[in-house]
């Protein structure tokens, strides 16, 4: 295991490469050494946060900073697997909020369990749409629920949606 050295607050953070953080050793007013100590994290919307000489830091934003090359304060961190407490390096992706609402894994489903598709209850068929940019796009009524999610699929895939993002298919 890795550790690579943040500073936040005056205060020096050890991180981990399994995305632990750890408060490093500081002197006090007299001069004598403190521990170390693994911070509390208080969790906000399903995301830890660190709380450091008087401020709060999403954790998943320290072990970024820390380990992410391309890291940018511009960009969103995006969890690949869609689990707000897995902070391992290996989890995140700098992107857009575009890109990042493109790649949610957990999206509320509506009268149909693949993404993009509903029953559309005057001719029993089935609709897919799609968003990109705020922007609704109809895709098409089909006989079956697969068959939607397959051009759903489909057309994300032209869109540069994230793997994540598309439905799992029964295989044929």
């Amino acid at each position: 295991m890795i550790d690579r050295l943040l500073r936040k607050n005056k205060t020096w953070i050890s991180i981990s490469s399994d995305g632990e953080i750890l408060i490093m050793a500081r002197k006090n007013k007299a001069g004598a050494i403190m521990d170390s100590r693994t911070p509390v994290p208080s969790v906000r919307m399903g995301y830890s946060r660190i709380y450091i000489n008087g401020g709060y830091f999403s954790a998943h934003r320290l072990v970024a900073e820390a380990w992410l090359k391309d890291y940018s304060e511009d960009l969103q961190v995006d969890h690949i697997d869609g689990d707000r407490q897995n902070n391992r390096p290996l989890n995140f992706r700098m992107v857009t909020n575009s890109q990042n609402q493109m790649g949610k894994v957990d999206y509320p489903r509506g009268s149909c369990k693949y993404r993009g598709v509903s029953l559309y209850k005057p001719s029993g068929k089935y609709v897919a749409r799609i968003c990109k940019d705020k922007k609704i796009m109809h895709i098409g009524y089909f006989d079956n629920a697969e068959a939607a999610a397959e051009a759903y699929n489909e057309r994300a895939v032209e869109l540069g949606f994230f793997p994540e993002a598309l439905n799992n298919l029964p295989a044929q």
